[in-house]
């Protein structure tokens, strides 16, 4: 609905005000022509009928001659007809009849009269004296309809009067309203120019010192506040600017509908690549209309909640895309910030890159299982095959000696060949768990399970092995990282006490590769120190799981029942091999 100025308001108000008070005076003035008329007529009408009677009290010399005045009295006082009644209330004569019975009498005088109004018509009654006597009745009816109609003559000459002074009304009163109402309807629009958000220096000019004059000075006033309040402003958002674009780290803050309120330099140049001036107050799908929809929809979920539970901060590890299509590695940090109401405006970001750092570690984690794989390679082909010849060495001298040796030598000398024995099966275990064999094409199911049957022999629990077989194969020497996760992940299970049994499942698809380890047991409630070591095992797992695109899971049900479970995304393995 279109609003009205008050402009438009005052302008109509006081034309209807006008129009209203023309129209009241006018009906008043009617009013008061018509009382007027009425009575004025009144009073003619008994003066007409008093000069009747005095023409009737009259002597004449012609009986005629009074009717002919009679006639021309009721023509002026527009008299239908007139009677005059003897005693007995018979016509004496009428208008027009020669007056046969009225004989001419002396003297005569003022008389008494009523009249009645009966809506069309009035009815006069006079009594007609002779020698003081009442000698008959002088009745007169007089018409009203052409008084009426005269009447309506004066009320169409009113209406006519009314008309012109309403339209000289209408035609005068902006000329008349101008003047007052210009002062106000400038500022009204000056207001909405403000409103609008045009920033302007003008102010309000107004001379006179009264009701107009206080507003425009209290407009100007709030102006100037407004305008002080706006260059404050002005400077503190110049100096955030300033402040976050000396920083490294990508920062960012966004309202709670996605748009974006502030954003450092260093975030345009990374995620955008466009002037700050062009992201702020636009929201990611509008600054970044090459992501796919999907992704959009997750990150606006993953805001929402946070939004949504206001608590913080948000810490999350994923990759994005920059402007040219690099793959990065990041650590976004997010939490909610409020205003003066308390309430949650909004989020703050600090993206920090980790793609140099997470490269770094692969590099450091491939060079430790090189390294492991070297000291696998020594403990099984050179320390072995030593402790083996030695052991094979006992058992030559035990069978040269033969009977040449005493009871007691013969036994320590079997006892040395069983502990060398041990020694050896001890090193080729070792060097198996290290790094089984070379893990390539499908041997990762193959030294899976050798890890299962050498925790189970090794540590006297019961262990399973569920899978697929082969395993599909696994880009360059991201075999060896899968198999220490597993070998990692199974030696934690056995840090829980009364430990008899743990399994191990491989599902392979496409797209996932799911290792589920699961285990009975619990952790030492009174132990503080197999709590740390287990709180630290874990972290460690997971930090080894992000390498390779994995996330891990720690469940634990009613039946004391533990799993540990990690997803790895083939895509992310496929990358971390390309990276290294």
């Amino acid at each position: 609905m279109k609003s009205i100025s008050i402009y438009a308001r005052v302008r109509w108000i006081v034309l209807a005000t006008t129009l209203c008070s023309l129209l009241a005076a006018n009906v008043c003035g009617l009013m008061v022509v018509h009382r007027l008329w009425h009575e004025n007529r009144e009073q003619h009408i008994r003066a007409t009928i008093e000069s009747m009677v005095q023409i009737l009290g009259q002597r004449w010399d012609n009986p005629e001659e009074p009717l002919q005045h009679l006639s021309v009295l009721s023509a002026h006082a527009d008299m239908r007809y007139a009677l005059i009644l003897d005693g007995q209330g018979e016509a004496m004569a009428t208008w027009g009849e020669p007056l046969a019975r009225l004989e001419p009498t002396e003297g005569g005088g003022r008389t008494s009269l009523s009249i009645r109004d009966y809506g069309t018509y009035w009815e006069v009654w006079c009594p007609i004296l002779q020698q003081g006597d009442e000698v008959g009745t002088l009745q007169v009816q007089i018409d009203q309809v052409r008084d009426q109609r005269r009447f309506r003559e004066i009320i169409l000459a009113s209406l006519g009067v009314i008309s012109l002074g309403l339209i000289l009304a209408a035609a005068l009163s902006p000329l008349a309203v101008r003047p007052m109402i210009k002062p106000l309807k400038n500022m009204t629009d000056f207001v909405a120019r403000v409103k609008a958000g045009e920033q302007t220096n003008e102010r309000i000019s107004y001379a006179r010192e009264d009701e107009m004059g206080a507003l425009a000075a209290g407009i100007n006033g709030m102006l100037d506040r407004i305008s002080l309040a706006s260059n404050r402003m002005i400077d503190q958002l110049a100096f955030l600017q300033d402040l976050v674009n000396s920083m490294p780290l990508p920062i960012y803050c966004k309202s709670t509908s996605g748009s974006y309120l502030l954003v450092n330099r260093r975030f345009a140049e990374l995620v955008v690549r466009r002037p700050v001036e062009a992201i702020i107050g636009r929201t990611l799908a509008e600054v970044r209309p090459d992501l796919a929809s999907g992704v959009l929809r997750e990150l606006e979920r993953m805001d929402q909640v946070l939004i949504e539970s206001a608590e913080g901060p948000q810490i999350l590890e994923e990759r994005i895309a920059d402007v040219d299509g690099n793959e990065r590695e990041v650590r976004v940090t997010k939490s909610v910030f409020r205003n003066a109401r308390s309430e949650v405006a909004g989020l703050i970001g600090i993206i920090e890159e980790l793609t140099e750092e997470r490269a770094i570690e692969r590099a450091a984690v491939e060079s430790i299982v090189v390294e492991q794989q070297r000291i696998s390679r020594d403990l099984h082909n050179d320390l072995s095959q030593v402790i083996t010849a030695a052991a094979y060495k006992l058992k030559l001298i035990e069978l040269q000696a033969g009977q040449d040796m005493s009871g007691g030598m013969v036994d320590g000398l079997k006892e040395a060949l069983a502990l060398v024995n041990q020694a050896a099966a001890k090193t080729r275990s070792i060097a198996r768990e290290l790094t089984p064999v070379e893990l390539e094409g499908d041997g990762l199911s193959d030294a899976l399970q050798v890890l299962v049957r050498s925790i189970e022999k090794g540590r006297s629990l019961r262990c399973t092995y569920q899978g697929e077989d082969p395993i599909s194969p696994l880009p360059g020497a991201m075999a060896n990282q899968v198999y220490a996760l597993v070998l990692q992940m199974m030696q934690l299970a056995t840090r829980f006490r009364a430990v008899t049994r743990i399994d191990l499942q491989v599902e392979d698809r496409p797209d996932l590769l799911s290792l589920h380890v699961s285990f009975d047991g619990l952790l030492d409630p009174g132990s503080e120190a197999e709590q740390i070591i287990w709180e630290k095992g874990l972290e460690i797992l997971r930090y080894r799981a992000r390498l390779i695109s994995g996330k891990i899971i720690y469940a634990k049900n009613r039946e004391c029942a533990n799993s540990l479970s990690c997803m790895i995304q083939r895509k992310g393995l496929e990358r971390g091999a390309a990276k290294s």
